[in-house]
């Protein structure tokens, strides 16, 4: 039987097994020696994502990922600039936050971005040849969504490549494992991208343009905008989120095609299956696998206390497998009705970048194998990353 410990050291193929095991032990509530608190279970999961007033979120610059050195400048102004992130807040500061922003985010205004999200993709998917052997992570997922956030922010195109750079390095830092050398490297990308995001919204401001970047400095509501540092962290939490699970899902969503491949041959009978089959690649392997946030107050959650003031983590991974809501869970089957997973969270954090991400793999997974159609895996196999909190592949070697 696995131990809460596990989950720090368990390879990813072991770790959906030990979150199930976990789930459907003590009530699937438990406690770490750090004094963590893991949920697994859906119902709890979800309860606990819609009470922000227990479940808090603001507290980010003492949670186990921003633990900094205070003598070190460039660590404080990225604890200070992602301090100001909406998804650190709660209400009423959350409540202000999301009102300016949401006409931005809204499914409307994303639809409009499709016409990005298909130049860029074909202008990545053009480059290659059939029977050509790349890696889809460092070659397309990795690249595609950098992109089309860099298109979408108006970020020119000779600095695309850094900009993606430090948009890895600012969300490294959130993982409690990523610590030692490699924290403080990620840290000071982070810094660095804040600067640059600086001088973009000052050049945004004196020459406004049709980007999402002159859009969020001109968002308004009864006569208040966002501060500089409210923007800096509103477009670093646009590319944390959009780049991350974009990469993770189109990744994760052809290794799952790998695996299963009667799911494959269904989707390519059906290419009408395409949507339902992206809920069930972000229900079964979730690009974000925790969520971390600081109890409020005393909850019981499954029989057990957790307390004011402990940092309690939630499992998008145990609550998508949680058989008393799925049938079948740890079956793979892009036909599945319903499938409310808990992937993008749950209340009032729920992600505001949900379509963007949809609209991306929507796009990208059916030119990918439409152009390519003997699309399989490559000569030597994945390697994933080591950490705690996100689903992500390292490398993905793969023939065209």
């Amino acid at each position: 039987m696995a131990t809460p410990t596990d989950l720090l050291t368990a390879p990813p193929e072991r770790a959906d097994i030990v979150c199930s095991e976990l789930r459907e032990s003590a009530n699937g509530v438990h406690l770490l020696e750090t004094g963590w608190g893991l949920v697994l279970r859906y119902d709890d999961v979800a309860d606990l994502l819609r009470r922000p007033t227990i479940f808090s979120s603001e507290r980010f610059a003492d949670s186990p990922g921003a633990i900094h050195d205070a003598s070190d400048p460039l660590q404080r102004r990225y604890v200070e600039v992602f301090g100001e992130v909406m998804l650190f807040q709660d209400p009423p500061v959350h409540t202000r936050l999301r009102g300016l922003v949401k006409r931005t985010f809204s499914p409307t205004a994303t639809s409009r971005m499709r016409e990005a999200v298909e130049r860029v993709t074909d202008e990545i998917l053009s480059g290659f040849a059939p029977d050509q052997e790349i890696d889809l992570v460092t070659d397309f997922a990795d690249i595609l969504p950098a992109w089309v956030i860099s298109d979408i922010l108006g970020v020119p195109m000779a600095d695309r490549s850094r900009f993606r750079d430090w948009s890895t390095g600012f969300s490294a830092p959130l993982d409690p494992t990523c610590q030692g050398d490699e924290r403080t490297a990620a840290i000071h990308d982070g810094a660095a991208l804040i600067e640059y995001l600086e001088e973009l919204i000052e050049s945004r401001r004196s020459a406004p343009g049709d980007d999402l970047v002159s859009l969020l400095v001109s968002a308004e509501e009864e006569g208040d905008r966002l501060t500089g540092d409210e923007l800096a962290g509103m477009i670093a939490l646009l590319l944390v989120a959009g780049n991350e699970t974009t990469m993770n899902l189109l990744t994760g969503g052809t290794q799952l095609l790998f695996d299963h491949p009667d799911q494959r041959e269904l989707l390519a009978s059906d290419p009408a299956l395409i949507d339902s089959a992206i809920e069930e690649m972000l229900r079964f392997d979730p690009p974000f696998r925790w969520i971390g946030r600081v109890m409020r107050e005393d909850y019981e959650v499954g029989g057990t206390a957790l307390h004011a003031g402990q940092w309690v983590f939630v499992s998008l991974t145990g609550a998508n497998r949680d058989p008393r809501h799925f049938d079948d869970p740890d079956r793979f089957d892009i036909t599945r009705q319903p499938n409310r997973h808990l992937t993008f969270g749950s209340g009032i954090h729920y992600c505001l970048g949900a379509p963007l991400a949809r609209l991306e793999a929507r796009v990208a997974l059916p030119q990918l194998l439409g152009r390519f159609p003997n699309l399989r895996p490559g000569a030597s196999g994945p390697r994933c990353q080591p950490q705690f909190s996100v689903r992500a592949y390292e490398s993905l070697p793969v023939r065209l």
